[in-house]
């Protein structure tokens, strides 16, 4: 699972991206809130954990998430 988070201001975009085996998920929620203070300390380890907790925000011109996915499950249906 990743984690990217480009912020602007305020207001940021989230994007989560799941593997499941060979099916890919990808999460995307244009616009988000962080309402987490976040201090970091910088380690030489390959990873570092960086707890956010971010609210979703609606909007009249984009959905308020949204996924892209090769899982066959969410296909749309084929109309003859």
């Amino acid at each position: 699972m990743s984690v990217w988070v480009w912020s602007s201001g305020d207001e940021a975009l989230a994007i989560l991206d799941v593997s499941d085996g060979g099916k890919q998920y990808r999460f995307i929620a244009p616009r988000v809130f962080n309402q987490s203070e976040v201090e970091l300390e910088l380690n030489k380890t390959p990873e570092t954990k960086l707890p956010l907790r971010l609210t979703i925000l609606g909007g009249d011109e984009v959905d308020a998430w949204y996924m892209i996915t090769n899982d066959s499950a969410f296909a749309l249906p084929v109309t003859p």
